[in-house]
């Protein structure tokens, strides 16, 4: 009963974990969105998502490593460090991946890059 009460914390913390940002996978975004923009407008939105990315990704980065600890202690110290996990903002980063994705696309079509 023990080993199916710890498999079982083990499997649910697992799951919440965060995820490492370079493991997320952009959202598909259409390039249209942006095919009104000129080339300045363009660059100035690519920068701002970049650097909005870039701080979502330490936050990730972070909080995966958070919840590698945090199950580590779940499974061998205290069980209910188990209910510390955050989980992280994966459906974020996907879109702001998916952003940058759709407006390098939408630059190279309009000749900017």
């Amino acid at each position: 009963m023990y080993k199916a009460i710890v498999l079982l914390l083990s499997l649910s913390a697992v799951s919440a974990c965060a995820t490492q940002a370079d493991e997320i996978t952009p959202n598909e975004l259409s390039p249209l969105t942006y095919s009104k923009y000129s080339c300045p407008t363009l660059r100035l939105h690519a920068m701002r998502i970049d650097n909005s990315l870039n701080l979502a990704t330490g936050r990730q980065n972070d909080a995966a490593k958070r919840d590698e600890v945090r199950v580590a202690a779940a499974l061998f110290l205290f069980w209910p460090a188990v209910f510390l996990i955050d989980g992280g903002d994966d459906n974020k980063i996907a879109t702001m991946k998916g952003q940058a994705n759709a407006l390098l696309e939408a630059a190279e079509r309009k000749g900017c890059i």
